[in-house]
């Protein structure tokens, strides 16, 4: 059983606009989606720092988050990415 709840990721990643959610070793590690010109098109990452900064935005300094995947899998972690779909919005 993971140690996270799906829908909760999803509806989460959806909030802050993420593109995919990152699952390290069975738990929530961070979120993603793509970058733009001002983070000279690296990804962004939203993640929890667990030092007293606050939730936001910044910069992967990777260009894609399956090279970070990658990075973990060679190290023998178990690695997952959860889609997460747009926020349809309700008529």
């Amino acid at each position: 059983m993971p140690g996270y709840d799906e829908d909760k990721v999803i509806r989460f990643g959806q909030k802050i606009g993420a593109e995919v959610a990152f699952i390290l070793n069975g738990s929530l590690r961070n979120y993603y989606k793509k970058g733009s010109k001002d983070s000279k098109f690296c990804c962004l990452t939203f993640t929890q720092h667990n030092n007293g900064r606050p939730l936001r935005w910044e910069s992967a300094n990777e260009h894609h988050w399956n090279r970070v995947v990658s990075f973990y899998k060679s190290l023998g972690h178990a690695v997952e990415l959860i889609e997460i779909p747009e926020l349809q919005e309700q008529e």
